[in-house]
């Protein structure tokens, strides 16, 4: 499954050395539900884009960060910590392995975000990249 970085927070605490937070356009309410009932740890990699002409600027050594949801809930958290081998930016996709068959059918509709979810299939040898070709579920009768 892949998941598209939104937004993210730099930590400029001196004093602890919290990591930087990523949040993703789907959670524990969505299609990260399995948390709930499995010890599963969430370790993404980073996708990359292919026919980008200027790639956008980032430090090329390791990061840390905790993973995040979107909906602004202290529990929507997908990982505690990662060390990814650079800097991660906003609109980056970020693929997690072996997601399973309940991803999409355990989400919820938790604080007004919808559990309807286009399907992204990414296309790739290794860590490539991704094609832009994108489909959509089946749900509620429509066809996509």
């Amino acid at each position: 499954m892949v998941c598209r970085v939104i937004t993210r927070r730099t930590q400029k605490s001196t004093t602890t050395k919290l990591p930087d937070m990523l949040y993703l356009n789907d959670g524990l309410y969505g299609c990260f539900s399995m948390k709930w009932s499995e010890e599963k740890v969430f370790v993404p990699t980073l996708i990359k884009s292919r026919g980008i002409s200027t790639p956008i600027p980032r430090e090329w050594k390791p990061h840390r960060y905790s993973i995040w949801g979107p909906t602004c809930d202290s529990i929507d958290c997908i990982s505690k910590e990662v060390v990814m081998d650079q800097e991660m930016m906003i609109g980056d996709w970020l693929r997690f392995q072996d997601m399973g068959a309940y991803t999409i059918s355990a989400a919820s509709r938790f604080n007004g975000f919808p559990n309807s979810f286009e399907v992204i299939y990414p296309v790739q040898n290794s860590e490539e990249g991704m094609t832009s070709k994108q489909t959509c579920c089946r749900e509620a009768g429509k066809e996509c």
